[in-house]
C-alpha cells in the first residue's frame, strides 16, 4: 500500500485487506492468478469428499493453481493440530496416530481435536483480536 492507501499487487496470488477507521469497517479480496493450470491436470478428477473440497477446487480453478499431493500422516497430524489447537501434538499422540490402521483416523482426528478445549481457546483468542474484543466491553 502507498501513502495515498493504493494497493499494488506485486505477483500472483490471493489476499484480504481489511480497513477500520473511526468505527467504519471495510473489506475487499483481491485475486491475481498466477497464469495457466498444468495442461495435464484435470480438475474433474479431484477428490470431493466434502463441501470444503468443492470450495478448494473452485478457488484453484480461479488462480489456476492445482493441488499438491495428499500429505504423509506424520505432516497431517502435525498441520491438524497446529491449524486447529495451535500446538503440535504430543510424542505419545504421534505414535498412537502413525500406528492406527483405521482408514478413516485422519477424519476422526479433525472431529476430535474440533471439539477440544484447545481449539476453542485458539479461535476464541484469534477471533477476539479480529474483533478487538476488549474484557470491558
Amino acid at each position: 500500500m502507498d501513502d495515498l492507501g493504493q494497493v499494488h499487487a506485486v505477483g500472483s496470488g490471493k489476499a484480504a485487506i481489511s480497513v477500520n477507521y473511526q468505527g467504519l469497517f471495510t473489506a475487499i479480496v483481491i485475486e491475481i492468478p498466477y497464469g495457466m493450470a498444468a495442461a495435464d491436470f484435470s480438475y474433474a478428477h479431484s477428490l470431493r469428499a466434502n463441501y470444503v473440497h468443492e470450495i478448494a477446487i473452485r478457488q484453484w480453478q480461479r488462480l489456476c493453481l492445482w493441488p499438491s499431493p495428499p500429505a504423509d500422516d506424520a505432516s497431517f497430524l502435525r498441520r491438524v493440530y497446529l491449524d486447529l489447537a495451535g500446538t503440535l501434538p504430543s510424542p505419545r499422540q504421534v505414535t498412537e496416530f502413525l500406528a492406527d490402521s483405521n482408514p478413516h483416523k485422519r477424519e476422526a482426528l479433525i472431529d476430535q481435536m474440533l471439539e477440544s478445549p484447545e481449539f476453542v481457546d485458539m479461535w476464541v483468542t484469534k477471533l477476539g483480536d479480529v474483533f478487538r474484543a476488549r474484557a470491558n466491553g
